[in-house]
């Protein structure tokens, strides 16, 4: 029987700081040289652990689409890996064992932004970050995520509120900021923490199951944009709202623009890269035609 995996894809710019000034630093050319280089010296690392450009290929079909896959490989990796073998696939793993060490990513040359998919046993956009600067000159290179635009939280919002996710850091100090601003929640939370004695912590509330339940608007953005505005004190903030396009989960610090789907596998189908580009690419030129076509300003040109 097969496994559904999630899949997520983050969006970035490859990005160069010049006198102080964010500027695009497009990687066509960088890109061009690297599919000219042997599979062996497309690599960044030690022998132990490396980073590797395993394939790197322009889009069939698409003038301004590269597609490249990154794999990790270790001494004691479960994976058919080696720097000299060109590998699509996984081997297949005991008890359904099938998260992959490759990093996919899309590269679109006519606005210069990459989708890169999110992948905790592989590198991240960091690593290739580090790669890529590999074969750039610039050291003040690097890929910049793209963030959605500001969110409005509150009674002026048009959506509804199912659920909030809090994570903070100092409950004590938030709750001295929060003093002069009268919010409720915060005190109540305090309260709570302080009679066990906890300083950090996690709240999730939420509206349950029932369709016609919401939470109050007004309070949660009280909340909210008081802990926005103090966010060194909340390591995440989290609210699930609904929308004309359904239900979201809206990430209010760390608020990078991505997209996400799912695949299955099994024993005899493991995760070939090819499951995990072509959703890529269908949603990345659908996000290049909306989202990221509005939030082209992110990094001035």
């Amino acid at each position: 029987m097969g496994t559904n995996k999630k899949v997520k894809v983050y969006y970035y710019i490859p990005t160069m700081n010049k006198f102080g000034k964010e500027i695009t630093y497009p990687i066509t050319q960088i890109l061009e040289g690297l599919i000219k280089e042997e599979l062996r010296d497309r690599v960044y690392g030690g022998t132990d652990e490396n980073i590797q450009l395993k394939e790197i290929k322009r889009v069939e079909g698409s003038e301004h689409l590269w597609k490249l896959c990154f794999f990790k490989n270790i001494s004691e990796s479960n994976f058919k890996s080696k720097i000299e073998d060109e590998v699509d696939e996984a081997e297949p793993l005991e008890d359904d064992e099938y998260m992959g060490q490759e990093s996919c990513c899309i590269y679109d040359e006519r606005n210069s932004i990459m989708a890169i998919q999110n992948n905790r046993y592989s590198t991240s956009f960091k690593g290739i970050e580090m790669f890529l600067k590999n074969f750039i000159d610039f050291k003040n290179w690097y890929i910049k995520p793209i963030i959605g635009e500001n969110i409005e939280i509150g009674e002026q919002d048009t959506r509804e509120y199912k659920s909030i996710i809090i994570s903070y850091i100092d409950i004590k100090k938030i709750s001295q900021l929060a003093g002069a601003g009268d919010i409720d929640a915060i005190k109540n939370i305090s309260a709570l923490a302080n009679d066990i004695g906890a300083l950090n912590g996690k709240v999730e509330l939420s509206v349950g199951r029932e369709k016609s339940n919401y939470l109050f608007k007004g309070k949660v953005g009280q909340l909210l944009n008081f802990l926005i505005e103090n966010k060194k004190y909340a390591s995440s903030l989290k609210l699930k709202v609904i929308d004309k396009d359904g239900v979201r989960l809206i990430d209010l610090i760390n608020n990078k623009v991505f997209d996400e789907f799912y695949m299955t596998v099994s024993k005899g189908d493991p995760k070939a890269v090819s499951k995990i580009m072509n959703p890529m690419i269908t949603l990345f030129e659908k996000k290049l035609d909306g989202e990221l076509k509005m939030l082209n300003n992110v990094v001035k040109k």
